[in-house]
């Protein structure tokens, strides 16, 4: 299998992931980081593969740097993906906690409603994210899924 045809399948599929979390994203979330990561990752793939294609035949010595790269947008994005994780342990404790508090005490949703921040800080003091980010955990696992998958095909690809 040829590297730039690794690499724009890898690009494509790593648009797909950042747009599934764009669409998956609830409303507080900050959905360009989602758009904003993976286009950086295919924008590179895309011209690495540009690279590759018009590589001379003794250039397939040279791929070891294209699959360290690959392992290192794995690195990029397992780093978070393990973060949010354990953040998101607290999640299903903390969303309940929540619901108790505005059934005890109405007003606090609408506090939170004009600030964000009562909420932020609600959930913070449980160790937990402020709403649910199973959509960004499946992403981040996805993308360090399909680096490291994309760094092995790169390291036994020819030319």
């Amino acid at each position: 299998m040829r590297v730039s045809l690794v690499l724009m399948v890898y690009a494509v599929l790593v648009l797909l992931a950042g747009a599934y979390a764009f669409v998956s994203a609830p409303a507080e979330a900050n959905r360009a980081t989602a758009v904003m990561v993976p286009g950086v990752i295919a924008a590179i793939s895309g011209l690495l593969a540009w690279f590759w294609w018009t590589a001379s035949r003794n250039a397939v010595r040279r791929r070891w740097p294209t699959a360290l790269l690959c392992l290192g947008f794995a690195a990029l994005v397992a780093f978070p993906a393990v973060m949010r994780t354990a953040k998101m342990r607290q999640w299903p404790a903390a969303s309940v906690a929540w619901d108790a508090a505005v059934q005890a005490d109405p007003g606090l949703a609408d506090r939170a409603r004009v600030s964000r921040d009562v909420r932020k800080v609600f959930f913070a003091e449980r160790g937990s994210p402020d709403h649910d980010q199973t959509y960004l955990m499946i992403t981040l696992w996805s993308l360090t899924a399909l680096s490291v998958g994309a760094a092995g095909l790169v390291a036994i690809s020819r030319r």
